[in-house]
């Protein structure tokens, strides 16, 4: 074979490995990852551009990852980490890994911030009023003797952390902790970061209903998320934000409530008061680099409502969403960076 023929066919079967090789690496690229599972008393699911990893893996990569979050937060396992400290009676400093501790020291930062909105020494109060145990025989409206003696055992100016000796330290014996207002973005954080560490940038991590995406879908586009309208009777999309990079937590008083002598009365219980909130706003929707972050504030962000929330929101710099009731319908209430950080995906408001 003549010598510039055989390099013409050596060149032709370059090219054919090269097109071989970006048709392998574009179809991996449109490939979506898709696992689920269940953690902390709801379910989770992620979806992500993973060359390399399949669903059995990365399943097992975000039920390791959640199931440590739930072994040291949970307030449902008797022998979790949290649960261990809110049995104990001592009011000596007391030591806690350096997981729960960021998750406490975060809390306390976002309780200051509110001013009290956001208490993860609430959980009494939530009893009190029959939302702790999920059973609808419990739900009443109690007393205000009741909800004075049970404040009186509640407030996070109870709980000093020390982050750099990892110790917690209660004020009074009973204090009890919970942070299932804020361990689920945790939860959620702690999975994107196993997915990076693996040298995945492409998902969307979902744990009960709390989400963080990064990159892109496969085909290029952003992430498209529905948030939820607040409707007691009725799941449907409000409307449809698209995001990237960023985390997405939601939190609502549509979903967990019950009603007497024709009132309705939400699990949102205000830690300041010790009664449920009855302003307006039914939903509010935060978008933060955390999912830590965006848990914690969209429950404080609620329980303030749009009258209050709006303001701290705009000084604090934070991207938020108010969803509020009135007598047409909803009404949209959002902060200027909650605008400039999304791409409105269509207008879909029932």
């Amino acid at each position: 074979m003549p010598d510039a023929l055989r390099r013409y066919w050596r060149l032709v079967s370059l090219l054919t490995i090269l097109l071989a090789f970006a048709a392998c690496a574009d179809s991996e690229r449109t490939t979506l990852v898709r696992a689920a599972g269940g953690s902390m008393g709801t379910s989770w699911s992620v979806q992500a551009v993973a060359p390399g990893l399949d669903a059995e893996r990365m399943q097992s990569l975000a039920q390791t990852s959640l199931d440590e979050v739930e072994e040291r937060m949970s307030t449902w396992i008797d022998e979790s980490e949290l649960s261990r400290l809110s049995a104990s009676t001592s009011t000596e400093a007391q030591a806690v890994s350096a997981p729960l501790c960021e998750v406490l020291d975060v809390a306390l930062v976002i309780s200051r911030r509110s001013q009290g909105a956001f208490d993860v020494t609430v959980y009494p109060l939530v009893t009190l009023w029959g939302f702790g145990t999920g059973d609808l025989a419990d739900r009443r409206v109690p007393e205000r003797a009741e909800i004075t003696e049970t404040l009186s055992r509640t407030g996070f100016d109870k709980l000093d952390i020390d982050c750099s000796a990892g110790q917690v330290t209660k004020r009074i014996p009973d204090l009890t902790i919970d942070l299932s207002a804020i361990a689920k973005g945790y939860g959620v954080d702690r999975v994107a970061a196993a997915l990076e560490q693996f040298g995945i940038g492409d998902y969307l991590v979902e744990v009960g209903g709390e989400m963080r995406v990064a990159g892109r879908k496969p085909d290029g586009s952003r992430w498209r998320i529905g948030i939820e309208t607040p409707n007691r009777e009725v799941r449907q999309v409000y409307e449809a934000i698209e995001i990237a990079d960023m985390a997405l937590a939601t939190s609502g008083d549509y979903r967990n409530f019950f009603e007497a002598d024709g009132r309705v009365y939400s699990h949102t219980i205000d830690p300041r008061t010790g009664s449920p909130t009855t302003h307006s706003t039914a939903g509010v929707t935060v978008l933060h680099e955390s999912a830590t972050y965006a848990d914690a504030w969209a429950t404080a962000l609620l329980v303030l409502g749009s009258s209050d929330g709006l303001e701290l929101a705009e000084r604090e710099n934070i991207a938020a969403l108010f969803l509020d009731r009135s007598a047409d319908g909803i009404d949209a209430k959002a902060t200027s960076l909650f605008g400039e950080l999304t791409s409105r995906a269509g207008d879909e408001k029932q």
